[in-house]
């Protein structure tokens, strides 16, 4: 067996990088899925399928911008005012109504990602 320097065999090395990258990409594993979920979208968009899933797209979008949603976007500008004031922070008290301004305009900003067409 060849050892190196630090006097493991290349075996021991192959194993110990296989480890390393195995964990490593684990932890990179969601976000790179994450990010390829809109092309794979916009790869089916043309195709004209998908249209079993517009009443569960219709029923989200409803709950986001109907009473639910601007029930929790209330809840969000709450507990951010209140963390604003734990923490004498300004940015605690501003991401609260972000983040329930956000919420609500969500569906609108997606439709207007996802259905933008190419001007030929």
């Amino acid at each position: 067996m060849h050892m190196n320097q630090t006097g493991k065999t290349t075996l021991q090395n192959i194993q110990y990088k296989c480890f390393v990258a195995a964990k490593t990409g684990g932890r990179y594993a969601i976000p790179v899925a994450m990010l390829s979920l809109p092309g794979l979208a916009m790869a089916g968009a043309g195709t004209g399928g998908g249209a079993e899933f517009d009443t569960i797209w219709d029923t989200l979008e409803g709950w986001v911008q109907g009473t639910l949603g601007r029930i929790i976007a209330l809840t969000m500008i709450v507990v951010g005012i209140v963390f604003g004031v734990a923490k004498q922070n300004i940015m605690a008290f501003v991401m609260g109504p972000a983040a329930g301004i956000g919420l609500f305009y969500s569906p609108t900003i997606i439709e207007s990602i996802m259905g933008a067409g190419l001007a030929v």
